[in-house]
C-alpha cells in the first residue's frame, strides 16, 4: 500500500501527489502514520483520529490494510503482538461509518480468531501446542 511506501522510503505525501495526483494522495496522508511521534500508543492514536477525520474512504482504507495484516497472520500463525492487536481492534471501532462495512465485519471477525488461538494457545489449528511437542 502507498502509505507503506512513504512510512518505509524517501517517498513523501508529495511524492505521490505527483505522481497519482490529489485524491490519492489525499487518502495516503490520511493513513499514513507520524514518524515524529516516537510513543506507540500515541502515535497510533493520533493515527486513528486522522483516520477518522479524513472520512469512509480512508477508513476502508485502514480497515483493508488491517484485514491483509490480520489474514497473513491466521493464514500463517505468525504471531501478532498485544499492542499491535489491540491498534487493530481500536482502528475497527474507530471505523464507525466505513463505506464498506464488511471490512469492519471481517477485521473484527479476525480478531476473534486469533484471540481464540491465542486462549487455546496454539499459533494454527494442528500445529503442536509447544514446539517439539507433538499431540495425539
Amino acid at each position: 500500500m502507498l502509505h507503506d511506501v512513504v512510512e518505509d522510503t524517501a517517498w513523501t505525501v508529495d511524492d505521490v501527489r505527483d505522481r497519482f495526483g490529489g485524491t490519492v494522495a489525499s487518502l495516503v496522508g490520511a493513513v499514513t502514520e507520524d514518524s515524529t511521534i516516537r510513543d506507540f500508543r500515541r502515535r497510533k492514536r493520533a493515527l486513528r483520529e486522522q483516520i477518522a477525520g479524513a472520512g469512509p474512504a480512508a477508513a476502508d482504507i485502514a480497515l483493508a490494510d488491517k484485514v491483509a495484516s490480520l489474514r497473513h497472520a491466521v493464514d500463517t500463525g505468525v504471531r501478532v503482538p498485544r499492542r499491535k492487536l489491540s491498534h487493530y481492534a481500536a482502528t475497527v471501532e474507530m471505523a464507525d461509518n466505513p463505506g464498506h462495512p464488511a471490512l469492519a465485519a471481517e477485521a473484527g471477525r479476525l480478531l476473534t480468531v486469533l484471540a481464540e488461538r491465542e486462549r487455546a494457545g496454539r499459533r494454527r489449528p494442528g500445529s503442536p501446542r509447544r514446539p517439539g511437542f507433538t499431540t495425539r
